[in-house]
């Protein structure tokens, strides 16, 4: 398995497929991304949709959402979901 950040020539409809099948299990009531949609997720500067890769294919994801505190820069980590 490897982990890396999804970058916008990862983008294919069948990673599409399947980041939609990971989504699903989280909400089923969440709307479809397309190809548009997930572009712009993965070009923003302040997150990151890190995705789990087994046999060539998406098996799990994560986004990390960093922000700047008065501290120290911080990270959230939202819509976690493995197949």
């Amino acid at each position: 398995m490897v982990i890396r950040v999804l970058k916008p020539e990862d983008i294919t409809p069948p990673v599409i497929e399947k980041v939609n099948d990971l989504l699903y299990q989280e909400n089923p009531k969440l709307k479809k991304l397309n190809k548009v949609g997930l572009e712009s997720i993965v070009s923003q500067k302040s997150a990151r949709l890190l995705v789990a890769w087994e046999g060539g294919e998406p098996v799990g994801m994560l986004t990390a959402v960093y922000y700047r505190c008065p501290s120290k820069i911080c990270v959230a980590v939202e819509d976690v979901v493995v197949d």
